[in-house]
């Protein structure tokens, strides 16, 4: 269970490794991680008006807001059905004027850092209803 919420300058780690043979065994350890840019892009979302996972968006970590940012989601013929340059702004699942849609999208994502780096990252994503 990951929460960027919780990201200051340390994240704990657990590690959980068994043999063949059934041994298994545990460490666990705290990482300094400063002020790293830390992101993570969700594969699915489900909008359907219970409060969670209302939206399709990159979540980036507290202090780590990025320079620059486009977004670009694709239906499976690559048709855009989504596109923003605003971070905050994510995809609600309408295609058009069609609120019921559904299945397996493409996005791709370009991104700076807050140092310049520049980030380009492409998947997909499922809209379950």
């Amino acid at each position: 269970d990951f929460s960027f919420g919780d990201i200051d300058s340390q994240l704990e780690i657990l590690l959980v490794v068994a043999d063949q043979m059934g041994c298994a065994d545990t460490i666990q350890k705290l990482i300094n991680i400063g002020d790293a840019f830390a992101y993570w892009i969700p594969n699915a979302f489900t909008p359907n008006e219970d409060g969670l996972n209302e939206t399709f968006k990159p979540i980036f970590s507290r202090n780590n807001v990025p320079e620059s940012y486009h977004l670009q989601i694709y239906n499976r013929w690559g048709d855009l059905v989504f596109e923003t340059l605003d971070h905050d702004e994510g995809w609600t699942g309408h295609v058009g004027a069609k609120e019921d849609a559904q299945g397996v999208y493409i996005y791709n994502l370009l991104f700076n850092d807050n140092t310049g780096k520049q980030y380009k990252k492409k998947g997909h994503l499922t809209l379950i209803r």
